[in-house]
């Protein structure tokens, strides 16, 4: 019998939703090649010393062993159009996929994001793929089946010169576009390792790999080539909340708000009491300007009622007959209705089947989607909405209270991930100076790109405080002071009291992951904003006598900061 020509370029823990009804928590995927032709198989897997399906990846793979099931599949490339990542909360992206009929492939894949990153380039080294942007959303369009690989390249394999046929990859300009971190599907920031390949990760110089893939974002800053020494830290301990009468003390006759400045202070120092976060939120989001008379404010939340209901109206009057000639509008619609289904329903607020409040939910985000439906509704986006709700208590405050926030932080779920790039980046930059030795250690277990904080970033914390500490946390970041970026402050501090622990265990990535992960709820907040705002004070001192932190004044917008705290 003729030998079957097979080859096997990528591998990774993932979860496979077979149907609606049938998700296998625990797979494992490949990306092979059988005679000329490229295959995505995958088969049920069963692992040992796992807890959680958040830590089904990484090297996970090594603990292994296949199960006897009928829980398996295979795909010929070839027989595929368009592949569709998706970013959903946990920091996994789910990969649907398509044929020219555009009728969906079963199953449904979900890669957490790194290796959803491996996955796309792993495909995109053996087939032409186009990336086409519509609607905020990612497609991959498969336009070229060159499913043959190059013969040469064949020849060089064949002749076992891995390192001569490495030195020409790595040199190569089509490698070094490929290898670039353009496009949307990079959630994560560089650089992309590249496992299961043609070599051993392990006989890799893994600086031809990082080199070619800098994106434009990183040459924003120079990398610190010294060490940094930093002043002595000063603990500032945090304040008491804006009260009734102080804020009554800052509004004029007219209505107008005085000394906006101190006010924000006030804020930043220590948040605001309950009862008044109804109206100061409005303020520090954007939805009445600090000026503004009260019947400015009036006339405005009029406004914001008028429109309110025409667009919400936009979406009541689609009837069935429209929605079935409306992909978009539908896909959006089935997200919104699966993620407002598990949305913080453990908390009083929205617990129970029969929920208005979760029904009021998800008519808000049906409104958002039709109000900016070039971005539609991406997963996530309810973690940003249900605190608003139930601090408001209001259809059209929240509504607008969601549209003023998504316009501070809604880049986040854009999918050319452009801002998480940056963030990440800029993470990097800051954790150099700061926390050299945590940043050192993280650098030699490969897990620098900080692919960890990606939860965090992404919905603002929301999934690590309770609520009372979330609306804590972000009413202290929309005051804008010390500095900007402050929240890349804040994934300092919360690193920063967990180096010991990190370094002292040994953990490598997946279990740095599985680390963050189990601090949800746990974090002390006040003990964060203290070492957050020590660390300002360190690097505020520190960027006047050092040109070489110029990255850190960028990063942090010194130039800019009128009013340090």
């Amino acid at each position: 019998l003729q030998k079957m020509d097979f080859e096997e370029y990528f591998k990774s823990v993932a979860k496979i939703e077979f149907s609606d009804n049938v998700i296998c928590r625990k797979a494992i995927i490949k990306i092979i090649r059988k005679d000329d032709n490229i295959w995505i198989i995958g088969q049920r897997v069963e692992l040992d010393n796992v807890d959680s399906d958040d830590q089904l990846t990484f090297d996970g793979i090594k603990r292994v062993e296949l199960a006897k099931s009928t829980m398996k599949f295979e795909i010929n490339v070839s027989d595929l159009y368009e592949i569709r990542p998706t970013i959903v909360p946990d920091g996994y992206t789910k990969i649907e996929l398509f044929d020219e009929g555009y009728n969906l492939k079963r199953p449904v894949l979900y890669l957490i994001s790194e290796n959803c990153i491996r996955f796309v380039e792993t495909l995109k080294q053996h087939i032409k793929i186009q990336e086409k942007l519509q609607r905020g959303h990612l497609h991959l369009i498969i336009n070229e089946r060159s499913v043959k690989f190059n013969k040469a390249i064949d020849d060089l394999i064949e002749r076992k010169n891995k390192a001569t046929f490495m030195q020409k990859w790595r040199s190569s300009p089509t490698t070094t576009m490929m290898t670039r971190l353009a496009g949307v599907i990079d959630t994560l920031m560089n650089p992309v390792e590249i496992e299961h390949s043609f070599v051993d990760k392990k006989n890799m110089d893994r600086r031809h790999v990082i080199e070619p893939i800098s994106t434009q974002v990183e040459d924003e800053y120079q990398y610190i080539s010294h060490p940094v020494r930093l002043p002595a830290r000063v603990r500032i301990p945090r304040g008491e909340p804006l009260s009734v009468q102080q804020w009554l003390d800052h509004v004029s006759e007219s209505g107008a708000i005085c000394d906006e400045e101190s006010v924000k202070r006030i804020i930043f120092s220590g948040g605001i009491v309950p009862e008044l976060r109804k109206t100061v939120w409005k303020y520090l989001l954007g939805m009445y300007q600090w000026s503004w008379t009260k019947e400015q404010c009036e006339q405005k939340q009029l406004d914001f009622e008028q429109r309110y209901l025409r667009i919400r109206e936009q979406w009541q009057l689609v009837d069935e007959d429209q929605a079935s000639r409306w992909t978009d509008f539908r896909k959006y619609k089935d997200l919104i209705e699966k993620d407002v289904a598990r949305t913080d329903r453990t908390h009083s607020y929205y617990e129970g089947a029969e929920n208005a409040n979760l029904t009021l939910l998800s008519c808000l985000l049906m409104t958002y989607m039709m109000y900016h439906f070039d971005l539609g509704y991406v997963q996530g986006m309810s973690d940003l909405l249900s605190p608003l709700l139930m601090i408001f208590e209001d259809e059209v405050d929240a509504f607008w209270a969601f549209v003023h926030f998504m316009e501070k932080s809604g880049t986040n779920f854009e999918l050319n991930q452009s801002s998480i790039k940056s963030q990440f980046c800029q993470l990097r930059c800051l954790l150099d100076v700061v926390n050299p030795r945590l940043s050192e250690y993280l650098k030699s277990k490969d897990s620098g790109e900080m692919f960890f904080c990606f939860r965090w970033l992404l919905v603002l914390f929301k999934r690590e405080f309770t609520f009372d500490d979330i609306f804590r946390l972000w009413e202290v970041l929309w005051t804008g002071l010390p500095c900007s970026n402050f929240h890349l402050l804040i994934c300092l501090a919360i690193l920063e009291m967990q180096t010991d622990e990190i370094i002292q265990r040994g953990c490598g990535l997946e279990d740095i992951v599985k680390l963050v992960n189990m601090l949800a709820f746990k974090i002390p907040l006040d003990e964060v904003l203290v070492i957050a705002n020590g660390i300002y004070h360190q690097l505020e001192t520190v960027q006047e006598k050092d040109k070489v932190v110029a990255n850190i004044s960028i990063i942090l917008g010194f130039e800019a900061a009128e009013n340090p705290v």
